[in-house]
C-alpha cells in the first residue's frame, strides 16, 4: 500500500514538473474558420507596445514564434516562467515550421500552429540573411525525427523555480547573473544536447547558422528568456527611433543580451524618467561636471515636456514623487516598450547580441562629396555609415553592460576626456567600522547631509537609508556626486534642533537615559547605536 502512495506521489510529482517546464502545444482540436492572422493577448507583445497585429504571409524563414494556448499545461508554464508564452516554434519559409514537442522534432505546416494555439507572437532575429536561412532550414530538416528531450525538461522544472530565488529585486545583479550560472550548471549539467525541447531546438538551430542569438547554453533557455532577448539602452533606443522617424536609415547595435536594463531597475522597477523642474534656458545648472556647458545644446533642444508628451502618447500613467521626479504608475518595461514601438515606427534595424571591434574613420577623397565614412567591424559582420553615434553610457553598474568603450573610442578620435568619477552612489564602509550600525540596515529617516567648503560647499535636505554596507538613500546619492575623498562628510539627524542643547535642558528636567531622550529627535533604533558607541 505504501509503495503505490509512493508510486503515485513520484508520478504527481512528475507530473507537476512537466506543467511547469515542458513546451506547451495542442494537435487535436477542430480547425476555425478565421484567417491565419497572428494574435496577441499581452500588454508586454501588444500594438502600441513595440507590437504589430500582421498576416501570416508577411513571415520570413528564420522567424521565431512564441505561443500559448488555453491548457493546464501550456498555464503551469507561464505561471512558472512568469511568462505569457509557453511554447517556441521556428518558420522554415513556404508555410512551413519546425518544433520540438513531447513525440519529438517535426515539421508542419503554419497554419496548423496559428489554428490550434489560443496566441501566436513571431520575432525576428536582425542579421539573418538568405544563405544563414538556408543553412538554419537544412539543419532543422535534418533534425525531424530526433527525440524529445525529456531529461532536460524535468531538470529544467526545478532550475524554473529555484532561479527565481537568484532573481530578487534586493539581489545585485552580479551576484544574480553567478546565482542563476551556478544553478544551472549543478541542475542542467545532466540535461542532453542531442535531443531538444522547443526553445533549446530554436537556439540550436541559430547557433547551426552561425548567427547563435544568445551566449548562454541553450539546455538553460525557456520560451520565456526568447520573448526578453529584446535589445537596446536607454539613450541608443530613444536616439535610433527619432533618427528613423526623420528618413534615416538606422542600425542600432548594442552588446548586452539584455534590453533596456538600467531603464528597467531605475526609480525602484518604476523608472525615473525625467524631471519637470529643469529649467530649459539654463539646463546646464542641472548637470554636474567639470564641463557642464557639455550638455546645454541638447537639454535645450528636447525638453523635459517633450519627453512627457510622448509618455500622453503611449498611454503610460504616472506619477510625480519628489521635487519634480516622475516615475511610472505601473512597471518600468512600459517606458522600455514605449522605446521599442519609437524603433519600430522608424524602421530601425537591430543587432543584438552583437559586439564592436576596430573603428576606422576613412575622409572623403577629393573631388567626392560627403564628409567620409565610418568603417565598423562587428561580430555580424562589416558596417560602413557616414554617421555614428555612440550612446554607450558610463562605467557605474558593468552587472548589466556598462563598459569604458565609449571613453576609449573617444580617446582614439583625439576627444578631451574628464576622468571620470563615481556619483548617485551609495556610500560603503569596510571593515569592523560600519558592524554596530550595519543592525540598523532598512532604517530611513530624513537629514540635512553636506561636504565641501566655502564655494564648493554643498549640502541637501533628503532621506537617508543604513544599509548593511553603509549608507544610501536620494541624501547619499545625492551629495555622492560633490563629494571627494578625503574631504569630511557632515550628517545631521535632526535637522532645524540643536541636539546638545535639546540634550542639555533635558538633564535638568528628566533623569531618563539619554538614548531615551535622543529617541525623542531621532528613530530608537538610531539612538540606541549611536549611545552604545
Amino acid at each position: 500500500m505504501a509503495r503505490r502512495h509512493l508510486r503515485a506521489a513520484a508520478l504527481a510529482a512528475c507530473a507537476s514538473l512537466l506543467l511547469l517546464s515542458a513546451c506547451a502545444t495542442r494537435v487535436d482540436l477542430p480547425s476555425k474558420d478565421a484567417g491565419l492572422r497572428l494574435r496577441v493577448q499581452s500588454s508586454v507583445i501588444a500594438p502600441g507596445n513595440g507590437g504589430e497585429l500582421i498576416a501570416a504571409d508577411a513571415l520570413q524563414p528564420g522567424d521565431i514564434l512564441l505561443t500559448s494556448i488555453a491548457t493546464v499545461n501550456s498555464f503551469g508554464i507561464r505561471l512558472g516562467t512568469f511568462s505569457p508564452v509557453s511554447h517556441a516554434v521556428l518558420y522554415l519559409g513556404d508555410g512551413l515550421v519546425a518544433e520540438a514537442v513531447g513525440s519529438g522534432v517535426r515539421a508542419r505546416p503554419l497554419a496548423d500552429v496559428v489554428d490550434e494555439e489560443q496566441m501566436v507572437v513571431a520575432f525576428r532575429v536582425p542579421g539573418l540573411d538568405d544563405s544563414g536561412a538556408r543553412k538554419l532550414r537544412a539543419w532543422a530538416n535534418s533534425q525531424v525525427g530526433i527525440r524529445y528531450n525529456t531529461t532536460g525538461v524535468l531538470l529544467n522544472a526545478p532550475f524554473v523555480l529555484n532561479r527565481r530565488l537568484c532573481e530578487l529585486p534586493l539581489i545585485p545583479s552580479a551576484v544574480s547573473h553567478y546565482c542563476i550560472s551556478g544553478m544551472a550548471m549543478v541542475q542542467l549539467g545532466a540535461s542532453r544536447d542531442d535531443q531538444f525541447f522547443c526553445s533549446q531546438f530554436v537556439l540550436e538551430a541559430y547557433r547551426q547558422a552561425g548567427l547563435p542569438i544568445t551566449d548562454a547554453d541553450p539546455r538553460w533557455v525557456s520560451p520565456a528568456d526568447l520573448l526578453h532577448m529584446r535589445e537596446g539602452g536607454a539613450a541608443g533606443l530613444f536616439c535610433a527611433g527619432l533618427a528613423g522617424q526623420r528618413g534615416l536609415k538606422v542600425l542600432l547595435v548594442d552588446h548586452s543580451e539584455k534590453i533596456a536594463e538600467k531603464i528597467r531597475i531605475s526609480g525602484g522597477g518604476r523608472a525615473n524618467f525625467t524631471n519637470r523642474d529643469l529649467d530649459v534656458r539654463a539646463p546646464q545648472r542641472h548637470f554636474i561636471g567639470d564641463n557642464p556647458n557639455f550638455c546645454r545644446s541638447a537639454l535645450s533642444r528636447y525638453a523635459p515636456q517633450q519627453f512627457i508628451d510622448l509618455v500622453h502618447k503611449h498611454g503610460i500613467a504616472y506619477h510625480e514623487k519628489h521635487k519634480g521626479q516622475l516615475f511610472c504608475d505601473g512597471s518600468s518595461q512600459q517606458i522600455i516598450d514605449m522605446l521599442l514601438a519609437e524603433c519600430e515606427a522608424g524602421g530601425v534595424t537591430r543587432w543584438q547580441p552583437c559586439k564592436l571591434g576596430k573603428i576606422v574613420f576613412s575622409a572623403a577623397g577629393d573631388g567626392t562629396s560627403g564628409a567620409g565614412s565610418y568603417r565598423i567591424d562587428s561580430t555580424r559582420g562589416p558596417i560602413e555609415t557616414p554617421r555614428l553615434v555612440v550612446a554607450t553610457g558610463g562605467l557605474s553598474i558593468p552587472q548589466i553592460g556598462a563598459s569604458d568603450f565609449g571613453y576609449r573610442l573617444a580617446e582614439q578620435f583625439g576627444l578631451r576626456v574628464v576622468t571620470p568619477r563615481p556619483a548617485l552612489v551609495p556610500l560603503t564602509f569596510g571593515g569592523e567600522a560600519w558592524a554596530p550600525y550595519a543592525e540598523l540596515a532598512g532604517l530611513a529617516l530624513p537629514v540635512r547631509i553636506e561636504t565641501g567648503a566655502r564655494k564648493e560647499k554643498m549640502a541637501f535636505l533628503e532621506d537617508l537609508l543604513f544599509t548593511h554596507r553603509g549608507l544610501s538613500g536620494p541624501a547619499v546619492l545625492q551629495i555622492s556626486s560633490y563629494w571627494k575623498p578625503g574631504s569630511p562628510l557632515t550628517l545631521d539627524f535632526a535637522p532645524g534642533v540643536d541636539v546638545a542643547e535639546a540634550l542639555a535642558e533635558a538633564k535638568l528636567r528628566s533623569k531618563k537615559r539619554i538614548a531615551n531622550e535622543l529617541a525623542a529627535l531621532v528613530p530608537s533604533r538610531l539612538a540606541d547605536a549611536w549611545v552604545g558607541q
